[in-house]
């Protein structure tokens, strides 16, 4: 499948700036950030905590694109699906 994102992996690169969490591509250069704080208008989140939650679903953003892909558009092995798929899970949760 093609895309058009910055191409996986993605990781949590930890605080961009004190009040920013990174996320990161494969080469190290910032994908994304999430703002964080509870006195910053624009913010995504209030806590470092949540922040960091936030990122971690993005970052594993790529990994769960791939383990849908190949469950809808290829002849898959069920257990094959069922790793990549918990796998992407794990990174989300940051359990990885």
């Amino acid at each position: 499948m093609s895309t058009n994102h910055t191409p996986g992996p993605w990781r949590l690169g930890g605080a961009a700036t004190p009040e920013n969490m990174a996320i990161l591509g494969t080469h190290g250069g910032i994908v994304a950030t999430i703002p964080f704080g509870q006195d910053r208008p624009f913010a995504a989140a209030d806590t470092e905590t949540e922040a960091r939650a936030n990122a971690r679903l993005i970052a594993a953003a790529p990994d769960l694109l791939a383990a849908l892909e190949q469950i809808a558009y290829s002849d898959f092995s069920a257990d094959v699906a069922r790793q990549k798929a918990r796998a992407a899970i794990a990174k989300a949760e940051g359990k990885s």
